[in-house]
């Protein structure tokens, strides 16, 4: 029998084998068409929030902000990319910010919190905020991501019993 001849055995085996790649790189498309949408989806809500979000890495220079951002500060996202959030935040509240920002950044799971925040235009916005850590591999700390809700002008109902932590 010349070399490059099967046995029926062997061109079962091949065939098989052949069927289960193909079925493997299936399963990976469809995977990756799921991840693709899901990430669509995410863009979205990122894109249509009203709440200003960024991206900080973990010295604070803005990796990302969304429209909202633009419209509650006034820098475009180009600007924003690059500046220290340090910029955002007026000079007396910076020192609790960074400690905010270092304990996320270790682990920590901090409650959303009332604080202000510095406008292009300079003027005090008061907003509540959440920071949350962005782990790259091996569970480390690469990015922090921010919301903020922007609270100047809303009128806050009276509230006695302590839920949404107003009391």
């Amino acid at each position: 029998m010349p070399d490059d001849e099967y046995t029926d055995d062997q061109l079962t085996q091949e065939v098989t084998e052949l069927r289960t790649r193909v079925k493997a790189l299936e399963d990976f498309r469809v995977e990756y068409e799921q991840r693709q949408w899901s990430l669509q989806r995410l863009a979205t809500v990122l894109h249509d929030s009203s709440d200003a979000i960024s991206v900080l890495d973990v010295d604070g220079q803005i990796l990302e902000w969304n429209p909202a951002a633009e419209r509650i500060d006034g820098d475009t996202k180009t600007e924003a990319r690059g500046m220290n959030v340090r910029q955002l935040i007026p000079a007396a509240s910076y020192p609790k910010e960074q400690e905010r920002m270092m304990a996320v950044s270790r682990g920590m799971t901090l409650a959303p919190y009332e604080t202000q925040r510095v406008t292009k235009r300079g003027l005090l916005l008061d907003s509540l905020r959440t920071m949350t850590k962005m782990a790259a591999q091996a569970g480390r700390a690469d990015s922090i991501s921010s919301t903020e809700r922007n609270l100047t002008g809303w009128k806050r109902p009276a509230n006695t019993d302590g839920v949404n932590g107003h009391s």
